[in-house]
Order: C-alpha cells, then structure tokens, then sequence
C-alpha cells in the first residue's frame, strides 16, 4: 500500500470557480410568518419547487409590474 501525501491533495491556486460580482449576490434575507392554511395554498402553489424560490419569483414579478 502506498504512503498517503499530506495536504489537499490536487487542490490548485486559482482553480474553482470564479467569484460574482458583488451586484449579483443574493445577499439579503426576509423572513415572512403564514397561517397553516397559507402555507398549504403555498406549498400546493409550488407544485413542489422549493417554496423560498416561488416566493422570490413572486416577488420578483410583483416589483416588476410596478415599474411599468
């Protein structure tokens, strides 16, 4: 059997991927409450996409509308 190496193994300077700009990262959280019943509309809503990503969607169209 041979000796392991120490270290990260094939871990490269500069590899991986690239970092985003700071105007492109998803930085800032909201936290909303719902009523049992909401939240059953919501889920069956989601059709089962996760339910943060319905909400940001939504959220998203409304902002959009509101602009025009």
């Amino acid at each position: 059997m041979a000796a392991r190496k120490k270290g990260r193994g094939g871990a490269r300077v500069g590899s991986g991927r690239k970092p985003k700009p700071p105007e492109a990262k998803q930085s800032h959280k909201i936290m909303a409450t719902f009523t049992p019943a909401e939240h059953e509309a919501l889920q069956r809503a989601a059709e089962g996409e996760p339910l943060g990503s319905v909400l940001r969607r939504l959220a998203l169209r409304f902002l959009a509308r509101r602009r025009k």
